[in-house]
């Protein structure tokens, strides 16, 4: 009898626990943390191992058929890796469940040898990175009310009524549903009820539409994919149809965004006939989440070390240049020496060269890459997929130097205007908003004189108000998603052709009226522009005028003189006079 007691005690202790707390709370999923004696400060030649810990936080399991994938990014000039693969595939990796309400960890083990320092240096500091690419799930399954009763007066005490789903404490997951809100359409006899689902990134990473870690299928400098979850929702087991077309797919913007999910056209609506009910509805996103952990790690010299070759050049010293090959940090091209960054950005599909370091297989060089950011600033663009570190010297970082400019947004890798963009995104509500304003629209060149013409046209109504309910206008906003600098502005090209276009009769003479403007006078009237001026921006305001000479610029403030010729037709600059 003892002996089967103690078989049962311990069959028990190996299957756990089981908990009936919720499990799927909390914003975390899978995180890097690091052992509490990780070497920080080690010496020259000096070989240093850290162990990290892989913890899964959420309440998704990691499994071989949809691995994570752990890669360690260094910079080889200052330490060198010892024996371990720079890529790990993480498997088995359980998430919390109610026999498990914590999670699993595993250890990683990373081994290193710090290189020697130059003859002048006494330390150096360098960064090891842990890049963290996961799949992972965030499920909620909530009561709600089927309200059949919202359009009658009856006075039957209802058994329940539509209410707002809040879950701010989060579902054990870096996305969180943060918030869903019941609707009920009225159709014939029955009720469609409709929902409005807010989600949101609580984490600290971001977010991509990758299907998979390991496919690098997807570019993750690619504006279409970074922010994506996928959504699906059911009501009663019912499945829903989510987003404008029912693909699902929703783009997180920087704060809360998002979806509706629906019964679909063809499906029949709940009768009116019934008395409300609670039934459950079920909202699932999945997604590829990326998190990026770094470990600073200051290298000190070993005045015991007799046999330092006589010369070391430092590469990161601005004065020193390395003699007789290419330094850690470039290649030879074209019979000279030039950074991996700007190789890269020539050479994106040189895996040899460009393969290393890569945080992901879906990171992607293009040719706007170059060795122009800070770390902190590279910190802040790794998460688009716009900067990554090892591919320049020192303290500067490989980052997409051309970001966009604030009317442009990026497409394809490339920057586009976001009024050509949204006329064929519309579907894009995160980067074109929730109107249709840019239906129809591109970026067409106005003259100063057009521009009066539009601005009289649709805000003094000269225009009728059912012609500019046609092309979508009720107000402009002349600056709206073009080159507005430039003189490029966001029109519906029917309306341009009809109102404004100089090819039109009825319209050249008023056009030509207004042509003599300068563009600094249109500005200081409508206080809409800015410019900037030795990294300083500031606005066009009423005292501005062109009656500077380029002398000018060296006694005036930068914030009162236009830098750029173009804002005036007279040889002169845009500027403002003390006095």
């Amino acid at each position: 009898m003892i002996v089967i007691i103690i078989g049962i005690i311990l069959i028990s202790g190996c299957q756990g626990t089981y908990s009936n707390q919720n499990f799927r709370t909390g914003t975390e999923g899978v995180v890097v943390e690091f052992n509490k004696n990780t070497k920080n400060v080690v010496y020259e030649r000096e070989e240093f191992g850290n162990i990290i810990f892989i913890k899964n936080k959420g309440a998704t399991d990691i499994t071989a058929e949809n691995p994570a994938v752990l890669k360690v990014a260094y910079d080889d000039y200052r330490i060198t890796m010892v024996g371990n693969s720079h890529t790990v595939a993480i498997t088995g990796l359980e998430g919390k469940n109610p026999w498990n309400p914590v999670g699993s960890e595993e250890p990683f083990e990373t081994y290193f040898r710090a290189n020697l320092l130059t003859n002048l240096r006494e330390a150096a500091e360098t960064e090891i990175t842990y890049n963290l690419c996961y799949p992972y799930v965030t499920e909620l399954t909530a009561m709600t009310c089927i309200d059949t009763n919202t359009a009658t007066r009856s006075e039957e005490a209802a058994a329940c009524k539509s209410e707002t789903y809040n879950g701010g404490s989060g579902q054990g997951a870096p996305i969180v549903i943060t918030k869903i809100v019941p609707e009920i359409q009225l159709q014939s006899n029955y009720v469609r009820p409709q929902f409005n689902i807010y989600i949101e990134n609580r984490g600290t990473g971001y977010v991509t539409s990758a299907d998979s870690c390991t496919s690098g299928n997807a570019d993750i400098t690619n504006g279409d994919i970074v922010g994506i979850v996928n959504v699906e929702a059911w009501v009663s087991g019912m499945p829903l149809q989510c987003g404008p077309s029912g693909s699902g797919t929703l783009k997180l913007s920087s704060s809360e965004s998002f979806i509706k999910c629906y019964l679909p056209l063809n499906a029949n609506g709940y009768s009116r006939d019934q008395k409300n009910y609670l039934t459950p509805l079920t909202v699932r996103a999945t997604y590829t989440y990326i998190s990026i952990s770094e470990q600073q790690v200051e290298i000190k010299r070993d005045s015991t070390i007799i046999d330092r070759p006589e010369e070391i050049y430092d590469i990161y010293d601005e004065n020193t240049i390395a003699q007789g090959k290419c330094s850690s940090f470039q290649v030879e091209y074209n019979g000279g020496c030039i950074s991996k960054c700007e190789y890269c950005a020539k050479n994106p599909n040189d895996d040899q060269i460009c393969g290393q370091n890569k945080p992901f297989d879906s990171f992607t060089f293009n040719q706007n890459f170059a060795c122009a950011c800070g770390l902190e600033k590279c910190n802040q663009l790794s998460k688009d997929g716009k900067c990554i570190k090892g591919y320049c010297p020192g303290n500067v970082y490989c980052c997409a130097a051309n970001n966009c400019a604030e009317w442009q947004v990026s497409f394809n890798g490339e920057c586009v205007d976001t009024c050509d963009y949204c006329a064929t995104h519309l579907e894009d509500t995160a980067r074109c908003g929730k109107n249709t304003y840019f239906q129809g629209q591109k970026c067409i060149f106005l003259t100063n004189g057009q521009v009066q013409k539009l601005l009289n046209l649709v805000n003094n109504k000269t225009a009728s108000d059912d012609v500019l309910a046609r092309y979508g206008y009720g107000t402009v906003s002349t600056a709206d998603g073009c080159d507005f600098r430039n003189k490029y502005h966001c029109l519906n090209e029917q309306f341009y052709y009809e109102y404004l276009s100089p090819d039109n009769a009825g319209n050249a003479a008023a056009v030509s009226e207004s042509d003599s403007n300068d563009l600094c006078s249109f500005c200081a009237g409508n206080g809409d522009c800015t410019f900037t001026n030795n990294g300083i921006e500031a606005r066009i305001s009423s005292d501005f005028s062109c009656s500077c000479g380029e002398e000018d610029s060296r006694y005036l403030e930068s914030y009162n003189f236009v830098p750029e010729a173009k804002y005036c037709n007279n040889g002169l600059y845009c500027c403002k006079k003390p006095g």
